[in-house]
């Protein structure tokens, strides 16, 4: 059973070293659209984490990595099966790459050690990977100030 949702909420994504993911470079202060039908979002829709710790169950604890805040906009899936925080979305708003000094530090207090369990060869990269993300287009002249204003409105609900 999956949970769609029209929500505006804060999250993590992971991308290789060279900013791509599922073969779509992203950039940081731009937004996305995946035209993934909301019934559709767990096999095309944008992947990301509401809690950092759960994007290292597909991606390896590595610096050359690029690890991100994003602002999930649009309609968010989650699926209830899984017992973490992984959820898609049709439109989301890279924030901001955050340094590993961060990261490290978001994923210790998360999991309260630095164990990754899941980490091994058979979670990593695109092996476990369902969804493709080919059909994501960015946003042009996306104005984030649009945004805040909506994460200020859903936050005081």
């Amino acid at each position: 059973m999956n949970e769609i949702n029209k929500n505006v909420m804060v999250g993590y994504k992971v991308f290789n070293p060279d900013w791509t993911c599922d073969g779509f470079k992203y950039e940081v202060g731009k937004a996305y659209i995946s035209q993934a039908y909301p019934s559709y979002l767990l096999e095309k829709g944008i992947c990301f984490s509401r809690k950092l710790k759960d994007c290292f169950k597909n991606h390896p604890l590595d610096s050359r990595y690029k690890v991100v805040r994003i602002i999930a906009f649009g309609d968010v899936a989650k699926c209830l099966e899984n017992n973490d925080s992984s959820s898609y979305t049709n439109k989301i708003y890279i924030a901001e790459e955050l340094g590993w000094d961060e990261v490290l530090r978001i994923v210790s207090h998360e999991k309260g050690n630095m164990t990754f369990e899941n980490n091994g060869s058979w979670n990593a990269g695109h092996w476990n990977a369902a969804h493709y993300s080919s059909n994501v287009l960015e946003i042009p002249n996306f104005d984030a100030e649009i945004l805040e204003k909506m994460m200020e409105k859903s936050l005081k609900f």
